[in-house]
């Protein structure tokens, strides 16, 4: 007993030196533009996101998710461009919504090239709205111009040339998916926010729907890739909603404005699991920074611990449990050792190191059983 005792206190003072145990390699924002969440998920019969409503089965449903928690100072900021800003800095950005602002702070892309030295293509921003193309960029010190991912929006696709239409880009999505396998992309699907300015209910309707038909093949097409299939996050959500009373426009803190969708799914996500916890957008960069292993030491938002699945393997037929502890995790075996867990990507082998780091054995990931 007190050798165990001993080895959990060695274990403890080297855990924050020990990787993060995840299946997770690439991870993709689905932000459906101006859907209301009454028209969502927020309508019990789920009329017009059947096929997302599934999804949410397969994965996490967030019941408390809002652009900014009430009473922040970000709570009317409920614009295309700040929405998205949030969702890919994990900042409050008040920035103008015509697409001449950058956030000013750096995004999740060039976070992640820089630490990783990833390829530009490690990156994408495809979005209908050509206004979206200042999510490639930062006007922050040292970070303008630099680390910028891979970029396509608008109807030239260089961010300018104004909106596409929705399927044109979901077809630029799937085909630049599975040629570069990106570890991080970000997609806009505009569609009910236009239609909605429009003041056509009927179209704003039927575009959620079809965004909902995007967001299904979406994951169908991670599914069918060997390589993303079990190592790939998906978040659907909003950029915005709508105001309660009037769904031809939005930018205020109103509940039709700020409540929104969220759907999680993935390899290290619970299952069949609704959270009613408090999650904002901002929360949405730290939650992939810690499930891909790197670090935005800029984003203000939160880890959503309470989506993220305790992880189990196999070791000799055996159940092994990975507890997690500060975010990372340790070996709990029958035998009362305590081991720390090395995980090597890419070839389903996780290694097993004991506290002196000497590799004692493995533990096969679920992509490889």
């Amino acid at each position: 007993m007190k050798k165990a005792a001993l080895l959990v206190v060695v274990l403890l003072s080297v855990l924050f030196s020990a990787p993060v145990f995840s299946l997770t390699t690439h991870a993709i924002i689905l932000v459906i533009d101006g859907a209301r969440y009454t028209e969502t998920l927020g309508d019990s019969t789920h009329a017009h996101v059947p096929k997302i409503a599934a999804l949410a089965e397969q994965g996490t449903l967030l019941a408390n998710f809002r652009t900014a928690a009430k009473g922040s100072i970000a709570e009317d900021w409920s614009g295309t461009n700040p929405g998205h800003a949030r969702l890919t800095t994990g900042t409050y950005q008040n920035i103008k919504n015509d697409g001449t602002e950058y956030p000013s702070q750096p995004g999740v892309f060039q976070q992640y090239r820089k630490q990783n030295s990833g390829p530009q293509e490690s990156g994408w921003v495809i979005c209908s709205k050509d206004k979206l193309k200042i999510l490639a960029n930062s006007s922050a010190p040292d970070w303008k111009d630099q680390y910028q991912p891979a970029m396509n929006c608008g109807g030239n696709g260089d961010g300018s040339g104004g909106y596409r239409a929705d399927h044109l880009t979901h077809e630029i999505v799937k085909a630049k998916l599975l040629a570069d396998r990106p570890a991080l992309m970000v997609i806009n699907y505009m569609e009910p926010d236009d239609e909605g300015h429009k003041n056509d209910w009927n179209k704003y309707l039927a575009a959620i729907s079809a965004s909902d038909n995007y967001a299904h093949d979406l994951w169908n097409t991670i599914q069918s890739d060997s390589l993303l299939r079990d190592s790939t996050v998906l978040f659907i959500v909003n950029d915005h909603g709508r105001h309660t009373n009037d769904f031809t426009t939005h930018g205020d803190n109103c509940e039709g404005c700020c409540k929104i969708m969220g759907v999680i799914l993935g390899p290290d996500i619970k299952k069949g699991h609704i959270d009613s916890t408090l999650w904002e957008q901002i929360d949405v960069v730290p939650t992939i920074a810690q499930l891909l292993g790197f670090a935005v030491p800029t984003a203000t938002g939160q880890v959503m611990t309470s989506i993220i699945q305790e992880t189990t393997a196999i070791k000799n037929n055996n159940v092994i449990r990975m507890v997690p502890v500060q975010n990372r995790y340790f070996l709990m075996f029958d035998e009362g050792t305590i081991k720390v867990l090395n995980q090597s990507h890419g070839n389903g082998v996780s290694n097993i190191m004991n506290v002196l780091g000497i590799r004692t054995g493995n533990v096969p990931s679920k992509s490889s059983r």
